[in-house]
């Protein structure tokens, strides 16, 4: 159109330069005469007419939004428009939200261990024999002893105190003092000789203060035999005692009887006793010790965590996050943390580990030692097919050990002491997830701004308005989409308009998996004619509706799936066939013109503005032109009542065969041509409505041209 205007201009100018060397022609003519015939005065009229302006509108220019407007093969106009409705934000980690909760370990002195200990005697009767003093009859080693003799031999052995057998256990290396929680105490005795021993003494003393501290009795040990007693808790027997560094562990007392059936036995100088003792699993409440290295910690845990909306995974990738292991400890220890999973799987497909050590100088847990390991596109399977039952989903198998160091040196230690250990995850952000993505079900009401009417005034009626939801579901999982109300709604004119279509549940398509990709769904939803609702020409659509994810649960058996780039986008599409009657439909032009231009001498006599109207569109028209400077402030308005006749239509194709020529008159003088030269631009409009309301097509082709022309008329040499 713009080049239209700058030929026909160039033609304008052409013309004037053609009329205005004809008028100069005809004032030179006039003079010739007048001098040479002065007494005959003669004077005569002539007409200028001068092209000024020039508009030519499309009719697409009805609805002023040509990025929104089409044509078919016939170029029959049609409004388009497309707009997102509706995107699910961020799904995957609003609905894959993995909160794993820490495992927290505490070890305190009543789960430290001190060292083990052993002691074993071996005492040959021989020896024993040879402790009777003179004066008393000794048997001679193979002898046979029956029970008189016997009698007499007990009774030397006892005179003698050759029956008292004693070991040491010392501790006084690891332990100066310490109370007792457990500490387990197994005794046997190994009896080598042809005799039974019978009433078998044993006690456990402190010994450096001689304080009793278990005082037992083992009523027979048969010969040839060996017998264990059963594992003491010393705990349990001495209470609110201490033990000190060393101990003694003494047996005596003893017996020698002949073995049931018999009446005599050999004595044999070789055979022997044997008493061994361990005193072991040594925990305390309370103690001044050294302590060995040991292991404290040792978890074998299958986890699990729940989701939100019953998510339950089997598999997910995890772009970032981490593992941490936080500890502190108040006993002065190192403490070496070893942390694994087998259901983690490193990019390079090896089970994930990691180790590291909390230094002893980490003391309270405010300045408790944190490390902190990152993943990077690591692979969690969620199922743990070893537990018992199996664990099929939200689960993953992981083992914690912890060990110290020995202690270096005895060490003051109570209760409040202790050592703490957590391990957790965190910030752990998928970039993919499988299983079953749960029942998520969203609310959704938006109001979406439809410009394609922004700059349309009037009333357009619709034969028919076609508008479809597109969803675009890019994540594996089935939907299901059900729209409550959509209204339109024209903010200008307050008129509002009700969607009175079918409004049934809509079913969405599952995105598709293609290896490491997938291929998203596009469903649509044709809502069918909604002319009702874009008659009103809205500038906004109020939707409320309500989505769901796996509406039937779990039917997919875990196959659904989430990328980190998927979403579930509704986009709301309108085509309308520009098939229409209209009321006060108004649209305006705005062209350059130039009144200054016009050189009008002395003589104007009358002068007219015509306004030349060519209707190329099927409808009626009134027309206003409107004259304004560079700052659009109004110089002039020109309006007239008359009816601007629509363009000839041949019904059988329901085209538009013929403009239609309407020339509009407007008288105007030369103080107000004057004024009119302050006038920068013209601005036409016309306003359109079809008669009774006919529906009438509107081409692209079609066209409301506007020609604004001077006509002046001069009186020459009149006196």
């Amino acid at each position: 159109m713009f080049y239209k205007k700058i030929v026909y201009f160039y033609k304008m100018y052409k013309n004037a330069l053609v009329v205005k060397s004809f008028f100069i022609l005809v004032l030179a003519l006039g003079m010739s005469i007048s001098c040479q015939k002065k007494l005959l005065e003669p004077s005569w009229n002539t007409k200028v007419i001068t092209p000024i302006a020039f508009s030519s509108m499309k009719v697409r220019e009805l609805i002023k939004n040509s990025s929104g407007v089409s044509t078919d093969q016939n170029q029959l106009l049609n409004f388009v428009y497309t707009d997102t409705v509706y995107t699910l934000d961020n799904p995957l980690n609003s609905l894959v939200e993995l909160s794993i909760t820490p495992i927290k370990r505490v070890v305190n002195l009543e789960s430290l261990k001190l060292e083990d200990q052993n002691i074993q005697n071996k005492t040959v009767l021989g020896s024993l024999i040879n402790q009777i003093p003179s004066g008393f009859p000794k048997p001679s080693d193979g002898s046979s002893i029956n029970p008189f003799t016997l009698s007499f031999l007990n009774l030397a052995l006892a005179g003698a105190g050759a029956s008292a057998l004693g070991s040491n256990i010392d501790l006084s290396t690891f332990l100066q003092e310490a109370y007792i929680k457990q500490a387990l105490f197994d005794l046997s005795i190994t009896n080598q000789t042809n005799f039974d021993i019978i009433n078998l003494k044993y006690q456990i003393k402190n010994t450096e203060t001689g304080e009793v501290l278990v005082d037992g009795t083992i009523l027979k040990v048969p010969s040839k035999q060996t017998i264990p007693e059963p594992t003491i808790d010393l705990a349990n027997q001495i209470l609110d005692k201490p033990i000190r560094g060393k101990l003694t562990v003494s047996f005596g007392g003893f017996s020698l009887a002949l073995p049931s059936g018999k009446t005599s036995a050999v004595l044999n100088y070789t055979d022997y006793l044997e008493f061994s003792a361990k005193l072991y699993d040594i925990k305390v409440t309370k103690a001044k010790a050294q302590f060995p290295a040991q292991e404290i910690i040792r978890n074998n845990d299958n986890n699990t965590f729940t989701a939100e909306n019953n998510v339950q995974l089997k598999f997910a990738k995890i772009e970032e996050g981490y593992a941490y292991v936080k500890g502190w400890s108040t006993i002065p220890v190192d403490i070496n943390v070893d942390y694994s999973s087998p259901n983690i799987k490193t990019k390079e497909g090896e089970d994930f580990s990691f180790k590291t050590v909390i230094d002893n100088k980490f003391n309270t847990e405010l300045n408790a030692k944190e490390v902190n390991y990152y993943f990077n596109d690591f692979n969690f399977n969620f199922e743990v097919p070893t537990a018992s039952p199996p664990l099929e989903f939200n689960s993953f198998n992981s083992t914690i050990i912890g060990d110290i160091d020995a202690t270096n040196g005895i060490l003051s230690i109570s209760l409040e002491d202790e050592i703490n250990v957590e391990i957790g995850m965190g910030k752990l952000l998928p970039s993919y997830a499988r299983g079953y993505l749960g029942e998520l079900n969203e609310k959704v009401v938006e109001t979406i701004p439809i410009d394609i009417f922004k700059n349309t005034n009037g009333t357009i009626n619709f034969d028919k308005v076609n508008l479809q939801l597109e969803i675009v579901n890019e994540i594996g999982v089935n939907a299901r989409l059900k729209i409550k109300t959509l209204k339109s709604r024209n903010s200008k004119t307050g008129k509002t308009a009700t969607y009175i279509g079918d409004l049934s549940d809509f079913n969405i398509l599952p995105a598709k998996e293609n290896g490491s990709t997938f291929s998203a769904t596009t469903s649509i939803l044709n809502l069918g004619n909604a002319a009702n609702l874009l008659s009103i020409l809205p500038d906004f659509i109020e939707i409320d509706m309500e989505l769901t994810l796996n509406p039937e649960g779990n039917d997919k058996q875990f196959k659904d799936f989430i990328h980190k780039e998927a979403s579930i986008k509704a986009f709301i599409a309108v085509n309308i066939p520009f098939v229409a009657s209209v009321e006060g439909l108004s649209v305006q032009d705005t062209s350059a013109v130039d009144f200054s231009t016009l050189e009008v001498p002395n003589g104007l006599s009358n002068g007219v503005l015509s306004v030349v109207i060519d209707n190329g569109l099927p409808i009626d028209a009134n027309l206003e032109v409107y004259f304004i400077d560079n700052q659009n402030v109004l110089v002039e308005k020109l309006s007239d009542n008359q009816i601007i006749k629509a363009a000839q239509l041949d019904f059988g194709t329901g085209k538009v065969t013929d403009k239609t020529k309407t020339v509009l008159r407007f008288d105007i003088s030369k103080d107000k041509l004057d004024q009119l030269k302050a006038a920068t631009k013209m601005v036409v409009k016309p306003t359109f409505d079809t008669k009774n309301k006919e529906v009438v097509k509107f081409y692209d082709y079609y066209t409301f041209d506007v020609q604004l022309l001077a006509d002046f008329g001069y009186q020459v040499n009149k006196k």
